[in-house]
């Protein structure tokens, strides 16, 4: 079953949460709860929920009228590297919101079968799931699109050698319109063809801040903008992350794979509606999982230090596994099904990505601890999104940590054992992976085979790997399943980045 790998706890009892959900945090943190998998869940009992069938209707009220702030749609286009997706987020306005908001305020939308909650309940697994939900809410870019940064560039050098020789007849007013009538980016926005045959089913999703005077309740004593912790004591108020954001999805509705701003800790929980699934990557395999994005991803992307800090970025299942983003001995990763009740708690860096399997609404906010603050101290700063949060947290680090005040001065970053153990980890990955370092022969598993290849004959590990199953498959075919060669084959190769070829 999709998701019954991750630890789950249930809250009975309502407590005073302004001040308690903090110490109740630390301590699921100290029992190491979720810590290896990044994440776990907590489940509050129906009977002291606020939001129950009888005030269903009020609530969706609260929401669409008071919350409803934006609408947008998600296009998401695979262009050069297969099975990672660019996505762009588009505002949307007139009929389309009205639409939304119309089609939002059913309130039986909320409990009927969906083509994605009926996968889910059929119970045939994640890659099925994510199988139909990509080939409906994802779509690979036109043939034109990947060549068309080339082309650019040739036009480019062809002009310069045009008007450097004579630049009278350069249209210098045309040049100053802004924007260009025709962007030469590939991945931009705007090049993206209206008339493509997702053009009208795009999904979408809604989001708005809360009002001062009426933060939502999980239980009558629970308000996620109420929590009160050191993020409040920053001289700057930072909406979506001190106060909470609520988020209203769609069939198909999707978010893109990123960490918290600033590393920090993570809730998310549900009111209303279909599941949500979650793919969580372990904390210790995020900076592996940079490394991979940034190789694949568009040059915009992978210029950037905080690269899961843009939320542009969406990953299939396939990638995931070609790429084996995880260090850690899991061997799946992590997955949550949120429902209604369920509080989603991320721990600080943790990357995750997931879908909507229909109409839902929940709420979101972060919240920090102190064992946060070094974490918060070295977290990657975007300067190129202009929505991204930097949190300055040397003041909280003076308050609450003065013993780091001293190496963030002199070295200007904070290291702590679970960094050390994460870049132990790390290159553990890039010396079992790179062929520079390693040029050490790979035989083939097949008896008496003479049969050997070099790393260096390849640009990347999987390339040999892919190489050696063909060699395997076409010479060796009668012997595939007497000497389980495939199974010997991979295990040549690490199944989790942190290990070494075998000897």
């Amino acid at each position: 079953m999709i998701g019954d790998q991750i630890d789950r706890i249930t809250v009975d009892n309502d407590e005073v949460w302004q001040t308690s959900f903090i110490p109740w945090l630390e301590d699921k943190e100290r029992a190491g709860i979720g810590s290896q998998d990044g994440v776990f869940v907590a489940t509050f009992n129906s009977c002291i929920r606020t939001v129950r069938p009888t005030s269903e209707e009020w609530f969706l009220d609260l929401c669409l009228q008071r919350r409803l702030s934006s609408v947008s749609k998600l296009k998401g286009i695979s262009h050069a590297s297969p099975g990672l997706y660019t996505v762009f987020s588009t505002s949307v306005g007139g009929k389309v919101f009205d639409s939304f908001r119309k089609k939002a305020r059913e309130l039986q939308s909320y409990t009927d079968d969906t083509c994605c909650s009926k996968i889910l309940k059929q119970g045939t697994g994640l890659e099925d799931l994510f199988h139909h939900f990509e080939s409906e809410a994802l779509q690979h870019a036109p043939p034109q699109a990947k060549t068309r940064g080339l082309e650019s560039a040739r036009t480019i050098r062809h002009l310069h050698d045009k008007f450097k020789s004579d630049v009278s007849t350069f249209d210098w007013e045309k040049r100053m319109k802004t924007p260009p009538d025709e962007c030469p980016e590939p991945l931009c926005a705007r090049y993206m063809p209206e008339d493509d045959r997702k053009s009208d089913t795009w999904p979408l999703y809604g989001f708005g801040t809360e009002l001062p005077h009426e933060a939502m309740r999980i239980t009558p004593n629970l308000s996620l903008s109420r929590i009160f912790n050191i993020l409040w004591l920053l001289p700057h108020f930072y909406p979506g992350i001190q106060s909470s954001y609520t988020y209203l999805a769609e069939t198909h509705s999707y978010f893109a794979i990123h960490c918290e701003d600033s590393n920090l800790w993570g809730l998310n929980y549900m009111y209303l509606g279909h599941p949500k699934i979650w793919i969580i990557i372990p904390p210790d395999s995020a900076s592996w999982l940079e490394l991979n994005l940034k190789r694949d991803s568009p040059i915009s992307d992978a210029k950037c230090l905080n690269i899961l800090g843009h939320k542009t970025l969406f990953p299939s299942l396939s990638w995931l596994k070609w790429n084996d983003v995880t260090l850690t001995e899991l061997s799946h990763w992590p997955q949550v099904v949120q429902r209604p009740g369920d509080l989603v708690v991320l721990y600080p860096g943790t990357p995750h990505f997931g879908i909507s399997t229909g109409p839902n609404i929940c709420e979101a906010v972060n919240v920090a601890t102190l064992t946060w603050i070094p974490l918060g101290l070295n977290a990657k700063k975007c300067d190129c999104m202009p929505s991204s949060v930097h949190l300055d947290v040397s003041l909280l680090a003076t308050a609450f940590r003065p013993d780091l005040w001293t190496s963030l001065v002199n070295q200007k970053i904070v290291v702590t054992q679970e960094m050390l153990q994460e870049m132990n980890q790390l290159n553990d990955a890039v010396c079992a992976t790179s062929p520079i370092v390693r040029n050490e022969p790979v035989s083939c598993p097949a008896p008496q085979c003479p049969i050997s290849f070099l790393v260096s004959d390849y640009p990347h590990m999987r390339d040999m790997k892919m190489a050696l199953i063909k060699h395997v498959k076409s010479c060796h075919a009668p012997l595939l399943h007497s000497e389980n060669l495939l199974a010997r084959t991979s295990e040549l190769f690490p199944l989790q980045m942190g290990k070494s070829f075998s000897k």
